[in-house]
C-alpha cells in the first residue's frame, strides 16, 4: 500500500529567512513644521516615567538617538544647563505585553510513486504440435510496469500561534525657548509646546528584549526626521543592515 507524506513549501521558506537573520517591518509616520527657524542644537529628555534620565537604559538610548540626529546635522548639548539648546527633543520608547498571533499555512499532500518495480505475472497456453495431440502448457509470462510518479492529491490548512510584542518609539523635537517662556509665564501646566517635528515608529514582532528593538526602530526614524509624510510609511530592516549597526555605533 502506497503511503503519503506531506511537504511543506512555506515551513522550508521560513528556515532560510531565519537562517539570514530577523526582518523587522516597521511603520513609519513623521511631521515637520516648515516655519521653524531654530538652530539645530539639542537636548535629549524622556518622555517616558519607566525610564529616568539618570538611567543607563535611558543613556544607551540617548546615544543611539543622537547618532541618528549627528547624521542630520543636529548637535547634542550636554551639561547642566539646557537652555543652551534651541531643541528639547523628548524620546518616549515603550513594549506591550505578550500576545498571541495566529497563522494558517496550506501544506500540499504528496503521494508517492511506487518505490520499486512492480511486476505481473499472467497464465499462458502451450501448444503441443506433434503428434496430431494437444497438452496445455504452464509457461508463465512477466510483465513490468514503470513506477507511478508522485502526485498533488490535495492540502491541508495547519494552525499555529506565535507570541508576538507591540513596541513603539516616539520622538519629538519641541521648540525649548519658547517653552521655557511659556513655562514662565503660565505655569508648566498650561504651558504647550511648540511641536517642530516629531517621528513615530510601531512594529510588532517576536523579539521581547527593548533594548535589541529600540536601534532598530531608530534606524526606521532617521531618513525622516525634519519630513513630513501623508501616511505611514512601511520600512523593512533586517537585522544585519548596515543603517543598524551604525546607530548601534558597532
Amino acid at each position: 500500500m502506497n503511503s503519503a507524506i506531506k511537504i511543506c513549501a512555506v515551513a522550508s521558506l521560513s528556515i532560510g529567512l531565519n537562517a539570514c537573520g530577523t526582518l523587522y517591518k516597521l511603520d513609519v509616520t513623521a511631521y515637520n513644521n516648515p516655519n521653524h527657524d531654530l538652530d539645530n542644537t539639542y537636548v535629549i529628555l524622556s518622555s517616558n516615567d519607566r525610564i529616568d534620565l539618570r538611567s543607563p537604559e535611558f543613556e544607551l538610548y540617548a546615544e543611539q538617538l543622537e547618532r541618528a540626529l549627528s547624521a542630520k546635522q543636529y548637535r547634542r548639548i550636554r551639561g547642566e544647563d539646557p537652555s543652551e539648546a534651541d531643541l528639547a527633543v523628548y524620546m518616549y520608547v515603550e513594549i506591550s505585553d505578550p500576545a498571541k498571533r495566529y497563522h494558517e499555512v496550506n501544506n500540499a499532500v504528496i503521494e508517492t510513486g511506487y518505490d520499486t518495480t512492480t511486476t505481473r505475472e499472467s497464465q499462458t497456453v502451450g501448444n503441443n504440435q506433434g503428434g496430431g495431440s494437444q497438452s496445455q502448457g504452464g509457461s508463465q509470462t512477466r510483465s513490468v510496469e514503470p513506477p507511478r510518479p508522485d502526485m498533488l492529491i490535495g492540502y491541508e490548512i495547519q494552525q499555529f500561534a506565535t507570541t508576538v510584542y507591540a513596541k513603539h518609539l516616539r520622538i519629538r523635537a519641541v521648540n525649548l525657548h519658547r517653552y521655557a517662556k511659556d513655562i514662565e509665564q503660565f505655569g508648566r501646566d498650561k504651558a504647550v509646546p511648540q511641536e517642530v517635528w516629531s517621528v513615530e515608529v510601531e512594529t510588532t514582532g517576536r523579539p521581547s528584549d527593548l533594548g535589541e528593538v529600540v536601534p532598530v526602530m531608530i534606524a526606521a526614524a532617521q531618513p525622516y526626521i525634519g519630513v513630513s509624510t501623508n501616511d505611514n510609511v512601511r520600512v523593512k530592516l533586517g537585522e544585519t543592515d548596515s543603517r543598524i549597526r551604525a546607530i548601534k555605533g558597532d
